[in-house]
């Protein structure tokens, strides 16, 4: 995080500043453009953890989730296959699902999408997100979309408009 240049940033009326590390792990981030390791896809998904470290029902879940599950049975080597630099073996569509599944996987308690689903055909994104509200019922969720569509779930939508945000109805 940026430090504010005034005041403090507080969640729960604690200032973050004392146990940042503890407050960043509550947060996942998916950005548009998902950062990749040439590595298999499982590492890209449990990226930062030991492949032993939690149960292959954990990884399965969440690949069902964000809707996965067929691709990687295409492949030879399933999880265990390598996407490349930068992921230049997959679609960009097939790079944000695993960058949400990272996100998923760690199990955030807020999770923030910056155009997660940009790359996603309007059908594919539709029933991701609707595996995705069931998946995160527990926990919230920051959207932030050019795309009507991908707001559909939510329950507020703010608008930036002339500099100004807006509450839409």
């Amino acid at each position: 995080l940026i430090e504010p240049e005034k005041g403090k940033i507080l969640s729960d009326n604690i200032n973050i500043k004392e146990n940042l590390k503890s407050w960043q792990k509550l947060i996942g981030y998916v950005p548009q453009s998902v950062q990749m390791i040439d590595d298999t896809i499982r590492s890209n998904i449990i990226f930062g953890l030991e492949k032993n470290s939690f149960k292959k029902s954990d990884i399965d879940e969440i690949i069902k989730v964000v809707q996965l599950q067929e691709f990687i049975d295409s492949l030879d080597d399933g999880l265990e296959t390598i996407v490349g630099d930068k992921g230049v073996k997959l679609s960009g569509g097939q790079q944000q699902r695993i960058g949400i599944a990272r996100a998923l996987f760690h199990r955030p308690s807020f999770i923030i999408f910056d155009e997660a689903t940009s790359a996603l055909d309007s059908e594919t994104e539709k029933r991701l997100m609707g595996e995705i509200k069931i998946f995160t019922k527990e926990r919230s969720l920051l959207i932030i979309s050019h795309r009507r569509t991908t707001l559909e779930y939510c329950n507020k939508i703010y608008l930036f408009k002339d500099s100004q945000l807006h509450l839409e109805n």
